[in-house]
């Protein structure tokens, strides 16, 4: 995970830098595609929750990141795996909605696989918040070494 120090000391956490951010992302513009080839009429409200789903995945990594906690960090990550476990799903009603050439069955497995990983990032921000807690025990991670102090 990417971190960089700001002068204040505060952490801030660049999401671009995580492959499980860039997945998510480029999913959604797949799942955006998807939708608009089984968005006959009736089925509006189904193709804006899939597209909503599947936006709030990227969303919620991007708005935890920027918050002052890793506990709270963890609390958006845990709700982009459920996100992400929502789309999966309304993508495997989408496969029997679509017709049979439609590739939607391997997206949906995709999310399956980007649900897994969204639960590893949150293990290890669980485990740092923890090892924060505890006296003795430092827990930090960054993207490189501190910035230069100004003169």
């Amino acid at each position: 995970m990417a971190t960089l120090m700001h002068q204040s000391g505060a952490m801030a956490r660049d999401v671009r830098n995580l492959e499980v951010f860039r997945q998510a992302d480029a999913l959604f513009f797949r799942v955006v595609a998807v939708s608009a080839t089984i968005g006959r009429p009736g089925r509006f409200s189904f193709c804006d929750q899939l597209t909503r789903a599947a936006l709030s995945v990227p969303v919620n990594l991007v708005e935890g990141s920027q918050r002052s906690t890793t506990r709270d960090y963890a609390r958006f990550v845990e709700i982009a795996a459920g996100s992400a476990a929502e789309t999966g799903y309304l993508l495997s009603v989408a496969s029997r909605l679509a017709p049979r050439d439609m590739p939607i069955s391997a997206l949906a497995a995709e999310y399956d696989v980007l649900v897994r990983r969204i639960h590893v990032l949150h293990t290890r921000l669980r485990a740092l918040d923890t090892a924060a807690r505890v006296p003795g025990h430092a827990a930090t991670v960054s993207a490189g070494p501190p910035p230069p102090a100004e003169p």
